[in-house]
């Protein structure tokens, strides 16, 4: 029981931890961003983790909804999310279309691969 915990808790936050830095310092990178100061869309700073980002609390729950739908076998629920942050926020995607797809896919992608990895790994024990 505790080692199914460690491992979930484990892999998520490694989960968060990874799809930040690859989407808030890969993405505006592979973007060719020519954002002010190297700030990102909906952040003050230029750090990393910017916990007072709304990009970093959608990209967490976002992780923590699909860490979920995962462990249930509910893998169509995912595009339901997806779906429901791009419609929520198409006035963002239009200024920035590649940044948003691209950090979407980033997350989403690491997400699914580290709670399908939490399942099997749980599985085991």
């Amino acid at each position: 029981m505790w080692i199914d915990v460690a491992i979930w808790v484990g892999l998520f936050l490694l989960s968060i931890a990874l799809a930040t830095v690859l989407v808030r310092r890969g993405t505006p990178w592979i973007c060719g961003s020519t954002l002010p100061n190297n700030t990102l869309p909906e952040s003050s700073s230029n750090r990393t983790f910017d916990f007072r980002s709304a990009g970093f609390w959608i990209g967490f729950f976002e992780t923590l909804l699909i860490f979920c739908f995962v462990n249930a076998g509910e893998y169509s629920a995912i595009a339901i999310i997806i779906g429901a942050k791009e419609f929520v926020r198409k006035e963002q995607i239009k200024s920035n279309p590649a940044f948003y797809l691209l950090g979407t896919l980033v997350n989403v992608g690491i997400a699914v691969l580290f709670a399908t990895v939490g399942a099997k790994l749980s599985a085991h024990y």
